[in-house]
């Protein structure tokens, strides 16, 4: 009795591994692609300029060296290579009070701006 009930055991395994693959398979299908991925709006029209609503914008490649951005929301925005300035010669950008949560940052320079939180 004790094999048959094993066997019957095995049996119902066989079929759920496929089950749950198969149901595994048409999440990722259906899931969006990159589903962290942020769908960027278009700032062309956004002045770039103290308390600016710039977020979600993708800002990649700006230079904003010297400007007064205090306040500015940059919140889930793409600025990777943004230069904002790593010369001691050059002005300093003033990001006092921006907010930059989930903005992307890669090789962002911001070595002399000012990013204190007020």
């Amino acid at each position: 009795m004790f094999l048959s009930r094993h066997v019957h055991v095995r049996r119902h395994r066989r079929w759920l591994a496929p089950l749950t693959i198969g149901l595994l398979a048409l999440a990722a299908i259906g899931a969006p692609v990159g589903v962290s991925a942020v769908e960027y709006r278009d700032c062309s029209g956004v002045t770039l300029a103290p308390g600016a609503a710039a977020h979600r914008c993708d800002l990649s490649g700006a230079t904003i060296i010297g400007l007064d951005l205090h306040g500015i929301n940059f919140a889930w925005s793409n600025l990777t290579n943004v230069n904002g300035g790593c010369d001691p010669d050059e002005p300093r950008t003033n990001l006092a009070g921006a907010r930059i949560y989930r903005a992307i940052l890669v090789n962002a320079k911001l070595c002399d701006a000012i990013l204190t939180v007020s």
